[in-house]
């Protein structure tokens, strides 16, 4: 009888370019065996598979753990920051006439792979149990993908949940550009995923599923794909003399990835396609040093977050340093040390060329520090990994994993204390509900625009304010948080968002017959009968009908 073939006579060729390419060995197999023998073997076979149904389990409990862990975090009422602008984005991609009238869900959709995959379940769910869908799927996703490459460091069971926790705070806490991974449910929480999965396939020296999984990320978000791609090129450059393969081995991952990025990469050229270049400059200058520069400008940056993140990345240096020597680490640190390059190419436009705005705008608007910011935390958990395998046993290793734990559970208890304080969702912090009580005066009004409006009405609605989609699913004049992503949509939003502003000043120093006709002026520009007005503003009571009040929120009906 001949003999099962077992793990211990099949190799994997780490250098192979293909996928998954393996090869028995070529020592020959017996073709007999007596009984006892047999019988070995089959006791074997049943260990191996315990084993690996053991291995299973450990598995779906680290995952399981890992989603807890970003629910503990990034579980806040919906919508979450950004939420309420993909999601609505979303809803209107599978039903154009919902909000129709809205000049942002007009504009083009560059994150189309994210809301053709998720829109769909907004014809189904509300946009609150859409956000909660979502998540999950998005965290599990990530979470199985941290667990699949943090496993190939270390094997011992709660490892992948002390990592992840590892990265995800020091991501938290010590970003430089404000970047972040668990939260509400968008477009780059696949696409990290899918790098996660690249980083495995980096660390196991697989170049060809490296590139098909970062452009599948690009295809959910193009900047966290295609950065990616460039950190990736810029490692394998460094280790050139150490690799077998040429960059002709490589053209199958990169071709198929090079499609499969399409679907990200066309949507975003689409979208600017149709403006002339005076206009794309102008828009590009609103977007970088108006709307964003706290992401894209580094001389906007606090000094504190430069100097934290550069005090993380001293760390990571050292220990990479260190650990140069281990191939699969090595590989992961040259992948940190390629998105920390493109960090400070963004750096050397903005010290360069910053005085030239055009110039600067069109470089800097490619989110040069979104990379670093996340990969450099990833770095350290790398190696958080790599020590708990090099110790295991050790006394050193069991002090390791208290000092991980307690700093894990200490933000973890951080995080919570600063969710109960305030709980409601974290998209009208930012909009400026700045109490719980204005935070159910604004549902209220916003639940009465729903029951008492037409479902293609136009509202005025405070700009700052980042929800009134979602409640009210009515389409609005403005609000700061919704940015287009093409030059002429950006600059009627400017335009837009300036004019409003403009008004609301104004109002509380010119007489009242100016606000009121001013409004009535508004009202004929952009088709709207009701206006929202905050009470905080201190405007003059106007003269138009006021069809419903509360503590903190006026509605005017302009006849």
């Amino acid at each position: 009888m001949s003999r099962l073939v077992t793990a211990d006579n099949v190799t994997h060729n780490a250098d192979s370019p293909q996928f998954g390419v393996t090869r028995t060995d070529a020592k020959p197999c017996r073709t007999s065996v007596d009984a006892s023998d047999e019988m070995t073997d089959y006791r074997g076979a049943s260990d191996l598979g315990d084993s690996s149904r053991c291995c299973s389990r450990q598995r779906v409990a680290e995952i399981a753990f890992i989603v807890l862990l970003f629910f503990v975090v990034g579980g806040t009422p919906a919508p979450e920051i950004n939420e309420a602008q993909y999601l609505a984005k979303a809803r209107h991609f599978w039903d154009p006439q919902w909000c129709g009238p809205d000049h942002f869900l007009s504009t083009s959709n560059t994150h189309y792979v994210f809301y053709w995959t998720f829109g769909w379940l907004t014809q189904f769910l509300s946009l609150t149990a859409t956000a909660w869908v979502g998540r999950f799927v998005g965290w599990t996703l990530l979470a199985w993908s941290w667990e699949s490459l943090a496993r190939r460091f270390c094997n011992s069971f709660g490892a992948a949940i002390a990592s992840a926790g590892i990265w995800l705070f020091l991501i938290r806490q010590l970003n430089m550009a404000g970047e972040w991974i668990v939260g509400g449910i968008e477009a780059k929480i696949f696409g990290y995923a899918f790098v996660f999965l690249g980083l495995g396939s980096l660390a196991d020296n697989r170049w060809n599923r490296v590139w098909i999984h970062f452009g599948i990320a690009s295809a959910f978000h193009v900047l966290v794909g295609g950065s990616s791609v460039v950190a990736a090129m810029i490692a394998y450059g460094l280790r050139l003399r150490k690799h077998k393969l040429s960059w002709t081995d490589l053209f199958p991952g990169l071709l198929i990835g090079g499609l499969v990025s399409l679907a990200g990469v066309l949507p975003a050229l689409i979208g600017s396609g149709e403006a002339s270049p005076e206009e794309v400059a102008a828009g590009v200058q609103q977007y970088v040093f108006y709307r964003l520069l706290h992401h894209l400008v580094p001389r906007d940056f606090p000094i504190w977050y430069i100097v934290r993140f550069l005090l993380l990345t001293t760390v990571w240096v050292v220990a990479a340093v260190g650990l140069r020597k281990d191939d699969k680490v090595s590989r992961i640190s040259l992948f940190v040390a390629g998105s920390i390059v493109i960090a400070i190419c963004g750096a050397l436009i903005d010290v360069c060329v910053g005085h030239i705005r055009p110039l600067a705008a069109q470089l800097l608007r490619f989110y040069w520090f979104r990379l670093s910011d996340v990969m450099v935390p990833i770095g350290c958990a790398v190696f958080y990994c790599h020590l708990l395998r090099q110790l295991s046993g050790s006394t050193k290793q069991k002090w390791i994993v208290g000092v991980a734990c307690c700093y894990v559970a200490w933000s973890v208890t951080a995080v919570s204390i600063k969710h109960h304080q305030a709980n409601y969702p974290e998209c009208d912090k930012q909009g400026r509900v700045r109490t719980v009580a204005q935070y159910h005066s604004w549902l209220n009004v916003c639940e009465w625009i729903k029951n008492n409006t037409k479902s293609d009405e136009v509202v005025f609605a405070p700009p700052n304010h980042q929800s009134f989609k979602w409640n009210a699913e009515r389409a609005e004049i403005v609000t700061w948080k919704d940015v287009p992503q093409e030059p002429k949509g950006i600059l009627e939003w400017r335009r837009r968002l300036r004019e409003i502003r403009i008004f609301l000043y104004r109002g509380k120093l010119r007489p009242v017959e100016y606000t009121n006709g001013r409004l009535v002026e508004l009202a004929k520009e952009y088709s709207f009968r009701y206006a929202i007005i905050e009470r905080h503003r201190a405007i003059p009571r106007l003269f138009h009908r006021v069809p419903y009040e509360n503590d903190d929120y006026i509605v005017y009906q302009i006849d």
